[in-house]
């Protein structure tokens, strides 16, 4: 079992970048990806962790894995739009299947995104799509 760090690379309470999985291997590879990266980042296993980490800080942006066990992603993610400022985050919902159509009018409704596990896991792919998302929030 890994540890989930939270890394704070920068002076600010800024949380950079929220990943949700119930998977190890995923947040495994997640962490070795960031691990040189210039962000702040923190890895949760589940809904719960993550509600607790969001209250503390809003992240730039989210990745919620659909498939969790307990509170799936769609859960976590209505949860997470009664948040305070959670139209500040750039939100993805990582998925391979094919979702129902008022699952994805939700997604609409709250701005977010559907990106494939592989995007997740690749080390290139996960740090151009969070730069690109904080570049953006930063301007």
């Amino acid at each position: 079992m890994i540890s989930l760090p939270v890394i704070n690379t920068q002076a600010t309470n800024t949380l950079d970048l929220l990943v949700v999985d119930d998977s190890e291997l995923t947040l495994e590879i997640v962490s070795w990806s960031l691990a040189r990266a210039d962000i702040s980042y923190q890895l949760c296993r589940g809904a719960k962790e993550a509600l607790q980490a969001m209250s503390q800080s809003i992240p730039r942006v989210l990745i919620v894995d659909y498939y969790m066990p307990v509170t799936d992603g769609m859960e976590l993610l209505e949860r997470f739009r009664q948040l305070p400022k959670y139209d500040t985050c750039a939100i993805y919902l990582c998925s391979s299947v094919k979702l129902l159509p008022d699952q994805y009018d939700f997604l609409s409704e709250i701005g977010a995104q559907i990106i494939e596990k592989d995007v997740l896991c690749d080390n290139s792919s996960l740090l151009n799509l969070v730069q690109s998302c904080i570049s953006v929030s930063n301007t």
